[in-house]
């Protein structure tokens, strides 16, 4: 869902379009749809769409399902577009240990030694992205997990590299 912040500024923005969002500090898929329900037929539609839209968190690549919020998915698997095709390969490789009762397991790949050139703009929301992992190292560690844990910032990473890049 939205941060703190962005959550405060679509609030006020919504209440100058005579809008609220419901779900108090926590809104679920269901409000936002409850809003954009209401605003389809305005003319302003595209532009509150849009406040809606920026006010969610980017995605992240995770090994933690927390399926997707603006779908509101309890399980999600994200397939990309061309450009992000590590990630569509990881999920490949996984669904098929998956449908051979096994576990896949990639190489180990060190963070530090990945996106050596993404813009300053990525990099901070890379280190964001670390820092919440971080939180959680312990419990990750019991679960053979780290290695996704670093494929995920690596395709985080690449991804808003990409994104920049065609802005």
């Amino acid at each position: 869902g939205p941060s703190e912040e962005k959550l405060k500024n679509l609030r006020e923005f919504l209440k100058t379009a005579g809008l609220s969002l419901g779900g108090g500090d926590k809104p679920q898929a269901s409000d936002y749809a409850e809003v954009m329900d209401k605003i389809k037929s305005r003319p302003d539609a595209p532009m509150l769409q849009t406040m809606l839209l920026r006010s969610m968190q980017q995605a992240v690549y995770s090994p933690d399902n927390i399926g997707h919020f603006g779908l509101a998915y309890e399980a999600y698997a994200h397939f990309t577009s061309p450009i992000r095709r590590y990630p569509d390969l990881l999920v490949h490789r996984s669904i098929k240990a998956i449908l051979a009762h096994t576990k896949y397991r990639p190489a180990f790949i060190q963070g530090t030694e990945l996106n050596t050139q993404i813009s300053p703009k990525a990099r901070r929301m890379q280190a964001a992205d670390a820092e919440k992992r971080a939180e959680n190292v312990a419990a990750r560690a019991k679960r053979d997990e780290g290695v996704w844990d670093e494929l995920g910032l690596h395709c985080s990473a690449n991804e808003r590299r990409a994104d920049e890049a065609s802005r």
